[in-house]
């Protein structure tokens, strides 16, 4: 098996919160952690930098949606406009969770119930009917997060939007009315997150005028690569946690020789374990060598 083909093999861990190599991103991961409802973060930096990770990871929490430049901008448009009348507050708001016919849910989250055709979506109370979006659909990367060609009829608890420097003029605009629609439910009890990446700082994206002051508007960070170091570190403290000797040597070996993405990089060091469990051999340059060269490597 050629090397490549060995690398496209190896598993690569879905994105979380958990499994993001912060380096000199620490802040910007803490404020992703404590993202709360009605409160926006826009993160940029160069490819690489782990802007994507950051929001695929957001996402993958149960009620959120994932979109990006490559989205219809329908999807956008019709979170915008979700719901109007869930929006409100007050005795006559309804819950976005419970259709037409329904009061509010004063529990807020669902419960256990019998199947079948006439059983009732706890999160509709008495006076309503099943739900017709039901749960969370899913989404390549995430088991919980909403599809963007599944967008429900309520505003989800948070909308990640990637690249927001490749998208086109009816995306931008739609992007536009997602954000005033945070703005005007940041307040209210259907406030949602909004999260959002994009190549550059906000005013300097190439976008139209209205969009650009609105990524500032809430919190914002610069995201930074990880440096060599950064990556030599991360990779040390996945080798400690497994009880494995990992000569400096074998690290560099692996950051000069293959792709640099630090999720990458623990993929191959966790198929360099297996490898070196499977031959009883210790871990060294050679070992490597010779896992890259062997046919049926990926198997063990």
């Amino acid at each position: 098996m050629t090397r490549q083909l060995l690398l496209d093999v190896l598993a690569v861990p879905a994105p979380s919160l958990a499994n993001y190599i912060a380096g000199p991103n620490g802040e910007a991961l803490a404020a992703a952690r404590a993202l709360a409802a009605g409160r926006a973060i826009y993160l940029w930096g160069p490819a690489g930098c782990g802007r994507s990770h950051l929001l695929r990871a957001l996402a993958a929490e149960p009620g959120s949606i994932f979109l990006d430049a490559g989205s219809d901008a329908g999807a956008l448009r019709a979170l915008a406009e979700a719901e109007p009348d869930a929006m409100m507050d007050g005795p006559h708001a309804r819950d976005a969770r419970c259709p037409p016919g329904g009061r509010a849910a004063p529990w807020g989250g669902p419960a256990a119930l019998p199947d079948g055709p006439h059983a009732r979506d706890a999160r509709c109370p008495p006076g309503g009917r099943a739900a017709p979006w039901g749960g969370p659909a899913a989404l390549p990367d995430s088991p919980h997060a909403r599809d963007a060609n599944s967008v429900p009829a309520a505003l989800p608890r948070l909308v990640a939007v990637d690249d927001v420097h490749r998208m086109d003029g009816d995306q931008q605009a739609a992007l536009f009315a997602l954000y005033n629609r945070w703005r005007e439910t940041t307040a209210t009890s259907r406030a949602f997150a909004l999260a959002v990446s994009g190549d550059r700082a906000p005013m300097s994206m190439p976008l139209r005028e209205d969009l650009r002051t609105r990524l500032g508007w809430d919190l914002v960070f610069r995201l930074e690569p990880l440096s060599d170091a950064d990556k030599l570190a991360a990779l040390a403290a996945q080798a400690a946690e497994r009880g494995l000797q990992l000569g400096p040597e074998v690290v560099n070996w692996m950051l000069t020789h293959h792709e640099r993405d630090i999720r990458k990089l623990a993929a191959l060091l966790d198929a360099l374990d297996r490898y070196s469990l499977a031959t009883g051999r210790p871990i060294t340059i050679p070992l490597l060598r010779a896992m890259l060269a062997d046919p049926d490597s990926q198997a063990t």
